[in-house]
């Protein structure tokens, strides 16, 4: 059987794999018994901390999950424990990926892991979360790997600018603009707070895979909401429209992104680019986001201050 492996980059999926999960992900639980579980203190405050950034992402890796709760102050042997605890009782689910279709048998030691919310962490969430609404059903973590691999590169840059010095003020999920007659869904918005002043990214996923016509119609949307003033009915206190984040699958295709957006599409703030690989070295780092420079032709290392 052919599968992905630990030791690659999780967001490197081949395309034609499949998702094999370690419990059915269709498989429902008693509300009463998911509740008993906090009530008797088998599952505790910071569980649910756990719980809620694993909704929040909707699927991670590992090492998102760890840095997340290193940055929490939990440590490294003791998430292992609870995630052992939350995932025996369908609070939590884990899949790799596979080549085989529908596969339903057991599943290596080094394939690698990523984790998804399940049934009686939804009940959980919804009683102790603080939440008002936890929208999730069981259909949600059943997808075509690229839907995940664009979710778990959204999670990547949640970990990052959650975990950042500077505080992420909120982050809304795929928010949707309305041009004239039309509506456009747009990707993750970060806010970040620095010396009291808002600062706003924006965060989309084109792959090489992505069908070009689609791609272009994302870019016609960003270009009409922010390189207009349609930007400040949503974005009311910043005194600049958000600085738009693109991530694709390597240098090459960021390359031809690039070529796309310079000599077509037109930004208020312009544009930053990522890769998977570049993505993983942290948004501080020298190289890992990436800035056009017009006189140059050329892409050259960007910094992101946060």
């Amino acid at each position: 059987m052919k599968y992905f492996p630990k030791n690659e980059n999780a967001f490197n999926v081949p395309e034609d794999y499949e998702q094999a999960f370690f419990k059915d992900p269709m498989l429902t639980t008693d509300l009463t018994a998911s509740i008993m579980l906090k009530t008797k203190g088998i599952i505790d405050k910071t569980d649910i901390r756990i719980l809620k950034y694993i909704y929040e992402t909707k699927f991670c890796t590992g090492d998102q999950l760890m840095r997340f709760c290193k940055y929490k102050g939990i440590e490294e042997d003791e998430v292992e424990a609870r995630l052992n605890i939350m995932f025996t009782n369908t609070l939590i689910n884990k899949f790799g990926f596979v080549e085989e279709e529908n596969y339903r048998g057991s599943l290596p030691d080094d394939i690698q892991i990523y984790y998804c919310l399940h049934d009686g962490g939804k009940h959980l969430l919804d009683n102790f979360s603080g939440e008002d609404f936890i929208d999730w059903q069981a259909g949600y973590v059943v997808c075509h790997v690229k839907n995940v691999v664009k979710t778990l590169i959204g999670a990547e840059f949640y970990t990052q600018f959650y975990t950042a010095e500077t505080p992420l003020v909120y982050h809304t999920k795929r928010p949707t603009y309305s041009i004239k007659s039309d509506r456009f869904t747009g990707g993750d918005v970060y806010s970040m707070s620095k010396d009291g002043v808002p600062y706003y990214y924006a965060v989309d996923t084109f792959l090489s895979s992505d069908r070009t016509n689609m791609v272009r119609n994302k870019l016609r949307g960003y270009e009409s909401v922010f390189n207009t003033q349609i930007w400040k009915r949503y974005y009311v206190d910043g005194g600049q429209p958000p600085i738009l984040i693109f991530v694709t699958d390597n240098d090459k295709s960021a390359a031809a992104l690039t070529k796309e957006i310079s000599s077509q599409f037109r930004f208020g703030n312009g544009f930053l680019i990522s890769t998977k690989d570049r993505l993983l070295t942290g948004l501080t780092k020298s190289g890992s986001l990436l800035i056009y420079n017009s006189e140059k032709n050329s892409l050259e290392p960007a910094n992101l201050n946060f």
